[in-house]
Parts: structure tokens; C-alpha cells; sequence
């Protein structure tokens, strides 16, 4: 991939390591807008719980894709969050992307 940063247009944002580590989260300012004491700061940002659920189902499809064994970049955690959109937050985690229960 050319970056592996990655916004999404739901508000999340994904971080895909070259150690193999993915990090999920909110969206983090534009470098011009930081402000460096913030960056440093041990206060937590708000996240609201429309956020939260976003942040969710954004892990749930990376998951997802690592279970079917399927390569992990945008194009894939999108086509995978546009699938599991739909089901309530409570049955998505015994949600089987392979069909069989």
C-alpha cells in the first residue's frame, strides 16, 4: 500500500503497522492543527458513543477479514464494514463471515 494510514468516510481511522499491528481509532487532527502540549497530554479525547460504535464495527471487520484469511487494506475493510453494518453491535461478535455457524 502507499499509506498506512487510512481515514475512512464513517470517522474512524486505521493505522496498519509494518509489524503487523493495527491500530483503530478517532480520527487525529491535521499536523497543522496539533498543538505539540496536547500530543503529550495523559487527558482522554471525548468519544461519543456514535464514534464508539463506528470504532466497533471497523475492529469487527478487520477481524473479520484476518478469519477468511483475506488481505487487510481499505478496499477490503470497507467492502467487509459495508456487509456488517447492518447487524446490531450484540451479534457481532459470534458474526461467521464464512457462512457456516
Amino acid at each position: 500500500m502507499r499509506s498506512h494510514f487510512i481515514t475512512f468516510s464513517w470517522g474512524v481511522e486505521v493505522i496498519l503497522g509494518m509489524n503487523g499491528y493495527i491500530w483503530v481509532g478517532k480520527p487525529r487532527k491535521a499536523i497543522a492543527e496539533l498543538d505539540l502540549d496536547a500530543i503529550y497530554s495523559s487527558e482522554l479525547a471525548e468519544i461519543s458513543s456514535e464514534e464508539r460504535e463506528q470504532i466497533i464495527r471497523t475492529c469487527c471487520s478487520i477481524r473479520c477479514l484476518d478469519k477468511i484469511f483475506r488481505n487487510i487494506d481499505d478496499h477490503s475493510i470497507t467492502e467487509m464494514y459495508q456487509r456488517i453494518k447492518n447487524f446490531p453491535l450484540k451479534d457481532l461478535g459470534s458474526f461467521d463471515p464464512t457462512g457456516s455457524q
